[in-house]
């Protein structure tokens, strides 16, 4: 498309060429048709002077016959409105081709005149670009010398040195170009390939208006260089309500085009990816969202991972296939704390702590999304104390203040419970595990405590912090409630 403007102009003087050349052809015709007509009109007298006067014709208004119909459908209700309605079709396609071809006349010229300036501007630069470029080479060739006599031993002068230099310089001429020409304005490759891309679109463009979607769909899979391979081709499918058939053509559009090239290579982008599950899974096609993602079909993105998984909580039997799929997805996408949770959700804890354990960029803020999302008491276990060997993820009081703060409270305060119930020992170990991270959590975990009526824990909590050396100072004011934790403190 770079130089098409050269390359119109070219075949704008070609045009002028041919033209000539019919004006001759054509005024010499003219003298041939005229020496037809007079011998023929000589003839048509001579046959009228001996034709018989007919007579006058019936008057055939009532029963003329219609361009297109027998005489007999001329006069037939049925046939007539059967050709109205075909009348009316051919009359709907060429509005719209009135308004996605053409343009009027002065959009036309106005254009015309556009490119002609532009032509206008490519040739002078096009002139000065030429002149620059033998400029350049004659000082690359000064600069080159002088560099090679300064490297000599400087015997002569450097004028002496590059004189026969500056008589080649001379006869250097624009057209003796230090590089090939970028454009080639002949070569009619290119201008067959552009011509190619334009007829193809066309040819979907007439397959869309038809409302023959299954077969614009092929069209657009089978598009040289995928150019229709697009958000705007999908938005027009999109946009069609009105159809023939059960499956609406915008899923056949992602059919085709995620069925075309080889699996894994060049896949759609992530919006139309992501619109292409939307769509199939708003059909119920879930065996299509399964060979689309098991072949490589998409590009993953955490988006889609998550559209797989809300279709699966709305459709429970298809909840772990749903999570299997998106498990995959994420793997690809490296959401590592949406890998273990999709783990998780599939019974398995083992391998999602694995997972974790060896992944490197495991945070504590995704290890603390898995807890949020999927309270298992199991898990948190396994986080908190160390697993096969390996230091814990978390500490027990970051579990606790974050559960509690998610809307978490009654597995909270369950976890604390079991830990009560086993002992007071059992809950001084694990608050003293926790001494790194500081004693101050706890201090808000037994305050959170007392405020939901869980007096007891709180108390038991208090009484760990108060027994530590150096631990965390508790302020008791003069209420009534810190008055019986103190007497339970000292009894």
């Amino acid at each position: 498309m770079a130089f098409e403007p050269t390359t119109l102009m070219s075949y704008k003087k070609r045009a002028d060429l041919l033209r000539h050349k019919i004006d001759l052809i054509e005024r010499n015709t003219a003298v041939i048709e005229a020496q037809l007509e007079k011998n023929k009109h000589s003839e048509q007298i001579e046959e009228e002077a001996v034709e018989e006067v007919s007579a006058p014709e019936e008057d055939s208004s009532l029963t003329q016959q219609i361009k297109g119909l027998s005489f007999h459908d001329s006069s037939n209700m049925t046939a007539l409105c059967a050709y109205q309605q075909k009348l009316e079709k051919i009359l709907e396609s060429r509005k719209d081709a009135k308004e996605t071809k053409f343009v009027s006349a002065s959009v036309h010229a106005k254009m015309a005149q556009e490119m002609t300036e532009k032509v206008q501007i490519w040739e002078k630069l096009s002139d000065e670009n030429g002149q620059l470029q033998i400029r350049y080479k004659k000082m690359k060739m000064l600069a080159d010398a002088v560099t090679d006599w300064e490297k000599s031993d400087q015997k002569v002068t450097v004028t002496e040195f590059i004189s026969p230099l500056l008589k080649t310089i001379d006869k250097l001429r624009e057209d003796d170009h230090p590089w090939p020409m970028v454009f080639v304005d002949d070569d009619p490759n290119r201008f067959r390939e552009l011509q190619l891309l334009l007829n193809y679109i066309e040819k979907f463009d007439e397959l869309f208006l038809a409302k023959k979607y299954e077969e614009a769909a092929i069209h657009v899979a089978n598009s040289p260089k995928r150019i229709l391979h697009n958000i705007k081709t999908m938005e027009r499918f999109k946009a069609v309500t009105d159809y023939e058939g059960k499956v609406p053509p915008l899923l056949l559009f992602f059919e085709a085009v995620m069925s075309s090239g080889p699996s894994g290579k060049r896949p759609p982008n992530s919006v139309i990816s992501l619109e292409g599950v939307q769509c199939a899974l708003n059909e119920n096609k879930l065996d299509l969202v399964i060979h689309w993602v098991t072949r490589h079909r998409l590009t993953y993105s955490e988006a889609l991972g998550e559209e797989i998984c809300q279709y699966g909580d709305m459709q429970p039997q298809t909840l772990d296939t749903c999570l299997a799929l998106a498990q995959t997805v994420f793997l690809h996408c490296a959401v590592h704390k949406k890998v273990a949770l999709t783990m998780c959700k599939r019974g398995q804890s083992s391998a999602a702590l694995s997972y974790i354990s060896d992944c490197d960029s495991f945070t504590l803020n995704d290890s603390l999304f898995l807890l949020n999302e999927f309270p298992n008491v199991e898990l948190i276990r396994n986080l908190v104390y160390n697993w096969k060997g390996k230091p814990a993820t978390l500490s027990m009081d970051l579990v606790i203040l974050s559960l509690i703060s998610n809307e978490n409270k009654e597995f909270a305060f369950q976890i604390l419970k079991d830990l009560d119930d086993r002992g007071p020992n059992v809950l001084a170990e694990t608050i003293l595990r926790d001494v790194n991270s500081g004693l101050g959590n706890w201090k808000e975990i037994a305050d959170e405590c007392m405020a939901e009526h869980f007096t007891k824990m709180g108390q038991n909590i208090i009484t760990v912090l108060l027994e530590q050396d150096g631990g965390t100072v508790v302020q008791m004011s003069d209420d009534a409630d810190d008055s019986t934790l103190m007497d339970h403190v000292l009894l």
